[in-house]
């Protein structure tokens, strides 16, 4: 079975609008005839019954100048007869000559006028068509001057030109009404199809998969009520787009962290083993070194079994421990990293801290690191700083001197892939977001008197 062919919302909007505007055109047209042929005939009725009613009452002969008078008045002509219409005129008002007066005669004859009731009889005198009425005058001045039988012509070329004027008002009213109503139609209807028009190219952005808005349609009806609902499925699919995105990046995260994290667990256990047999051997003012050393190792042993639960999608016990510990703990293992690149570390512990845990202290630890290691690597003077904002919530700031986020990546720079550096992954700040969530926080970042800061919320429990 085929597929009906496209038609244009113009077109099934406009055609019955056309069709319509077209059959109101002509009843308006038919109407208007048929009142400016009433008002025309009521007219010449009017006029013929006011030269009746006026001969009727005369008392006074009907002479030549009579005539004339009394048609200049009703724009008639008037012929009078002494016996019936069909013998010799004695009066008229119409200058004929003999073979008028002939053609005038032969035509009553063959078309004779009965009564004042009759609809008229069209004659042709000379080169002019008239519209012919008779009266039987009653009044004894009629036998007086043997002018009984009266003929009332009236301008057949004057009648068509009052009907006309009787017509063309209501005609040209209705057609200006009609064709005024017919182009604000064509507006509105246009209007509304380039609105639809927009909708349309909106949906299909949005199927496309650019959810952001463009031009919104603020007029308040069925239209704009649609483009609201089509911009805010529109938000809500963006919404879950990036959902979905984030969930294949963290999936994606997962996959790659949990290799690499099963590598770097074989490698670090064999330096550590050979960093404990080094100590056996080493005498003990050496030894302090090889404990910093082997302090560090078994915490990135640590972060490396935490790693490899969250990619096997089990999740690691929290273990509690003082916000003061875990920021000494970050302070003394960065310490040497500083001093090796040269960074000036700067530390200011808010001593109120003191007495505050964290639900989970490897947390902690490990999103201040990637902090404080991401402020060494882009500036020369670094800073870390805590405060309780109110009783249940810690703020860790870390601030560089550095040049900044690049603007591209400023509004992504928490999911996962995206960085700056080449040799970098894109994989620190998203774990930093989410070692946020789970201490109940979140992680934010700003660039404030020419440096960048970083701040860590999270919520702490008072210890007392």
């Amino acid at each position: 079975m085929s597929e009906p062919k496209f038609r244009s919302l113009r077109v099934r909007l406009l055609l019955p609008l056309l069709a319509a505007s077209l059959l109101a055109a002509m009843i308006v047209a038919a109407m208007s005839a048929w009142l400016g042929s009433q008002w025309a005939r009521q007219n010449v009725d009017q006029r013929f019954r006011a030269v009746e009613r006026t001969l009727n009452s005369a008392t006074f002969p009907l002479t030549t100048s009579v005539l004339k008078w009394l048609a200049d008045l009703t724009q008639t002509e008037l012929i009078t007869f002494r016996e019936n219409w069909n013998g010799e005129p004695i009066e008229t008002t119409l200058s004929i000559d003999s073979m008028g007066i002939s053609q005038l005669r032969s035509s009553l004859a063959r078309q004779p006028l009965h009564n004042r009731d009759q609809q008229g009889l069209l004659l042709r005198i000379g080169e002019r068509l008239y519209l012919a009425f008779t009266f039987l005058r009653q009044n004894e001045p009629a036998q007086f001057d043997a002018g009984r039988y009266v003929l009332v012509l009236f301008d057949e070329e004057q009648v068509r030109a009052g009907r006309w004027r009787a017509a063309s008002l209501p005609l040209i009213t209705g057609l200006s009404t009609i064709l005024l109503l017919g182009t604000l139609s064509l507006y509105l209807t246009d209007r509304l199809i380039g609105r639809l028009k927009k909708l349309q190219q909106r949906v299909g952005f949005v199927a496309n998969g650019n959810f952001d808005s463009g031009e919104r349609d603020n007029v308040k009806d069925e239209v704009g009520g649609l483009a609201n609902a089509v911009d805010a499925m529109a938000a809500q699919l963006k919404n879950l787009w990036s959902a979905v995105q984030r969930q294949q990046s963290e999936k994606l995260l997962h996959q790659i962290a949990g290799g690499m994290a099963h590598q770097l667990r074989n490698s670090l256990t064999g330096a550590r083993m050979a960093l404990e047999l080094h100590s056996r051997k080493s005498s003990a003012d050496n030894n302090e070194g090889l404990s910093i050393a082997l302090h560090e190792i078994e915490q990135a042993e640590d972060y490396i079994r935490r790693i490899l639960l969250v990619g096997q999608g089990q999740q690691d016990r929290d273990r509690k421990a003082k916000v003061i510990d875990c920021l000494r703990s970050v302070q003394s293992s960065l310490s040497t990293v500083a001093q090796h690149r040269r960074v000036d570390l700067i530390w200011d512990l808010n001593a109120y801290i003191a007495n505050y845990s964290i639900k989970d202290g490897p947390t902690l630890v490990m999103a201040i690191t990637n902090l404080t290691l991401n402020a060494m690597q882009a500036g020369t003077i670094v800073s870390v700083a805590s405060e309780l904002v109110d009783n249940e919530r810690l703020c860790i700031s870390v601030s560089d001197n550095g040049t900044g986020v690049p603007a591209e990546i400023a509004a992504t720079i928490f999911e996962p892939f995206v960085t700056s550096r080449p040799e970098g992954m894109g994989l620190g700040l998203p774990l930093v977001r989410r070692a946020a969530e789970h201490l109940d926080g979140h992680v934010e970042w700003c660039r404030l008197n020419g440096q960048t800061q970083f701040r860590f919320f999270a919520t702490v429990t008072n210890g007392k």
